[in-house]
């Protein structure tokens, strides 16, 4: 399994919201779209974080880790899209 390096506007976190990211991506996201951006695979995802928390997260792989881009709180129309998939 690929480890996490969480990468959110330029700075490196070690905090909650990195940990949430994380928590995101561990539990059975929804992939939203994959496009390619500045030469790697970008992944949108949503999902929830053990707390029910629903965030968009964007991530790509690069030398093994899995880089976390950005998160931030779902909007409206990724919140109805993992709510119809997932039958909350």
């Amino acid at each position: 399994m690929a480890g996490f390096q969480v990468t959110i506007n330029g700075r490196l976190w070690v905090t909650a919201e990195a940990e949430e990211a994380e928590q995101v991506l561990y539990n059975d996201p929804i992939v939203l779209q994959i496009q390619a951006r500045k030469g790697e695979q970008r992944v949108l995802t949503v999902g929830e974080t053990d707390h029910g928390r629903l965030l968009a997260v964007v991530f790509t792989v690069r030398g093994g880790m899995i880089r976390v881009v950005t998160a931030h709180p779902a909007k409206e129309k990724a919140r109805r899209i993992y709510q119809a998939q997932k039958g909350h």
